[in-house]
């Protein structure tokens, strides 16, 4: 998993490679309090994809991302809005 541009002032593209020919991916994003802002669930038939947050609407802060994959690996990781 990439996340770039990241600092960003506005989206973060979330790029999910090496992937199997068939996954069900669910990502989370969350503010640094824990609530959450975005639930995005996706089944994707490539080995490759790219996903784009808008964050264009919130404020500056650290904000952070968990990705499930078939329901059992997780990834996570933050994201700097400015």
């Amino acid at each position: 998993v990439l996340v770039y541009p990241n600092p960003s002032d506005n989206s973060f593209k979330v790029l999910l490679n090496n992937l199997a020919e068939e996954v069900y991916c669910e990502i989370w994003i969350t503010d640094i309090s824990g609530r959450r802002i975005n639930e995005t669930r996706i089944k994707l038939n490539s080995v490759s994809y790219e996903w784009i947050w808008d964050a264009s609407g919130l404020t500056s802060s650290i904000y952070f991302y968990k990705i499930r994959i078939n329901n059992d690996k997780f990834i996570s990781g933050k994201m700097i809005k400015m």
